[in-house]
């Protein structure tokens, strides 16, 4: 996917997953709050290289390449942005981020547990 826009770490989520209610709350969350969406693809490796405050990710829809390259990644620059790993997959590991959400969807609170840590990753940076 090309985009030539012009991403920076404190108005940036990255996002990768799959659930039409969080897609929604998180675009009315991000337009009222002057914030951009990074909708990266599967498999690339622009959660690394896009500069945001928050990551939305579903760790299998990214895929484990990309992933593990991430995981890589926030070892060794001890990244402080918010994860939020939004799936339910409970084999993977988590990343070593200094702040760590792990959100199963089907969970009937999941989208205002996530909604409400990026607003909050927000007024702190």
């Amino acid at each position: 996917m090309e985009n030539n826009e012009t991403y920076f770490h404190d108005s940036t989520v990255i996002a990768v997953f799959n659930n039409e209610q969080l897609k929604k709350e998180l675009e009315n969350w991000a337009k009222s709050n002057d914030v951009k969406i990074y909708w990266t693809e599967p498999n690339s490796p622009d959660v690394i290289s896009v500069p945001a405050f928050a990551l939305i990710v579903d760790r299998d829809l990214l895929g484990k390449e990309a992933y593990f390259s991430y995981l890589e990644y926030a070892k060794e620059a001890k990244d402080t942005d918010l994860f939020v790993a939004f799936d339910n997959n409970n084999e993977l590991e988590l990343p070593a981020n200094e702040v760590v959400l792990h959100v199963n969807p089907e969970n009937k609170n999941a989208v205002s547990w996530v909604i409400s840590n990026v607003e909050n990753a927000k007024k702190l940076i």
